[in-house]
């Protein structure tokens, strides 16, 4: 069996335009997520983590199912047996 790499990179970043500010994560077409935060969420650090952690929960869900279902279509790899 491989060894796998585990990536993650935060961005905070504030924006010129937003048409809709919503609270739910939107998945872009390279994978990445985001979600939007007002300037007054933005400036608070109880907040901001409470946002990351809400973001990084949609992220870590999705590459998990990700993760696990190319793994599933892998041969099988007989497992070491344990000892008693």
């Amino acid at each position: 069996m491989g060894i796998y790499e585990i990536k993650m990179k935060l961005e905070i970043t504030e924006i010129s335009k937003v048409e809709l500010l919503t609270t739910k994560p939107i998945k872009e077409k390279n994978g990445c997520y985001k979600k939007h935060i007002s300037g007054t969420e933005a400036i608070s650090i109880d907040v901001c983590e409470q946002r990351v952690l809400e973001l990084s929960y949609e992220v870590i869900r999705d590459g998990l199912s990700h993760h696990l279902s190319e793994v599933s279509k892998k041969k099988p790899v007989s497992r070491p047996k344990m000892a008693r």
